[in-house]
């Protein structure tokens, strides 16, 4: 990814101290949905536990270096949600609210939801994050932001149990080419699978949820929420409605 081509993702990072200037290892990533709230994976949020404490930096972009325009936070509230099951199971989203509210800019700025009625989408949409790029048993972690264009996997292909399906939950969305060359990875879960209006803006249809391991690998495909199913529930958890760029 180019420097703040998606300034609406955030990086997760585990510290062994409370020091929020003190070097984190990035374990999720997350989008912006408003000044004070992360919309990220459940399964992320279990993850808070390995760690002394956590800092959420957005503005990012090398995350070893960083860059002036990062904002760094802390968590003050998660909300998993209530049906989430445990790893690898469906209603893998959950919202983070932070200790001190972002300020919102070019570089630090929110990203806009569906609206109406959930729905399947299809076509292309764009993961980015700093997960692993390996396909081998062996993770390698970028330091710069990546991203991939990726085309949906059929609704019915999606959910089917028969073989060649991907038996997902109704709210899962499939996405990733089957033929292994591109792939979400560890440490790219919670992270926003986004597709364009017909004005060019970005809205978000996806939360990274579960790949198969080793990534890339040949006829399987990546697991996401299907965000258009849980706009109520983002509503009334972060309490005000989002904007949606959709409507208008």
């Amino acid at each position: 990814a180019t420097p703040h081509e998606f300034p609406y993702i955030i990086s997760f990072q585990g510290m062994k101290n409370e020091d929020i200037n003190s070097d984190g290892t990035h374990f999720c990533g997350g989008s912006i949905m408003n000044d004070q709230w992360i919309l990220t994976a459940a399964h992320c949020v279990d993850a808070f536990s390995k760690y002394n404490s956590v800092k959420i930096v957005a503005g990012a972009h090398n995350i070893r270096t960083g860059n002036l325009n990062e904002q760094k936070r802390k968590p003050r509230k998660t909300v998993k949600h209530p049906k989430y099951p445990g790893p690898l199971g469906p209603f893998d989203i959950a919202l983070v609210q932070l200790n001190i509210p972002f300020d919102l800019n070019q570089f630090v700025a929110k990203m806009q939801l569906p609206i109406g009625n959930p729905y399947y989408p299809i076509g292309h949409g764009t993961v980015a994050g700093w997960g692993s790029t390996s396909n081998t048993s062996v993770h390698v972690y970028p330091e710069i932001l990546q991203k991939a264009e990726i085309p949906m996997v059929p609704a019915y292909k999606c959910y089917s149990p028969e073989a060649g399906g991907f038996n997902g939950h109704l709210t899962t969305l499939c996405a990733g080419p089957l033929d292994g060359s591109k792939s979400i990875c560890f440490a790219d879960s919670g992270g926003p699978l986004v597709q364009r209006t017909l004005q060019g803006e970005p809205f978000q249809i996806g939360v990274v949820s579960s790949g198969y391991f080793p990534c890339g690998t040949f006829d399987q495909t990546g697991k996401y929420v299907n965000v258009s199913f849980f706009l109520q529930w983002i509503h009334e958890t972060i309490g005000v409605k989002i904007g949606c760029l959709l409507n208008q």
